[in-house]
């Protein structure tokens, strides 16, 4: 649930509030969260994403500079999940 923890400041859409609730109970009841399917993974996760006007916005706007390519704007992704706390 780390990825999707770090998807919710850069990429907040129903889709990714809705999927950390469903996995919230599932950790309350100690039940597995993985594996998932690759219809959550391509809805929430933003690496997946990364080429979205809407990812590549927010990207952008963390790094406070222009995302050039779906390649930069994952790479910043990237380190902002490194980053995250």
């Amino acid at each position: 649930m780390s990825g999707i923890g770090t998807s919710l400041p850069l990429n907040e859409n129903e889709d990714v509030r809705a999927r950390i609730a469903r996995e919230r109970v599932k950790r309350d009841h100690d039940a597995p969260t993985l594996p998932s399917t690759i219809g959550d993974e391509h809805a929430t996760n933003p690496f997946l994403r990364a080429g979205l006007p809407n990812v590549m916005a927010s990207a952008a706007a963390h790094a406070r500079r222009p995302m050039d390519n779906v390649v930069d704007s994952f790479a910043t992704l990237r380190q902002w999940k490194n980053d995250f706390r």
